[in-house]
């Protein structure tokens, strides 16, 4: 694997190493899935929210 500026050569990558480079950006410890974990999160506070207290 090698490293062009922010562009990676993947001509001579095995799956493994593209499963890795996948995760890197599509796992949940990446910014995307982090995104969705803080979205769902929120989500669900405001429906605890109104479970427990209502609309008022």
């Amino acid at each position: 694997m090698q490293k062009n500026g922010n562009h990676i050569e993947t001509d001579n990558l095995d799956d493994a190493s593209h499963s890795r480079l996948a995760l890197h950006w599509y796992g949940f410890g990446s910014p995307v899935g982090l995104g969705i974990l803080a979205i769902s999160i929120g989500i669900a506070a405001v429906l605890l929210r109104v479970a427990l207290i209502g609309f008022n």
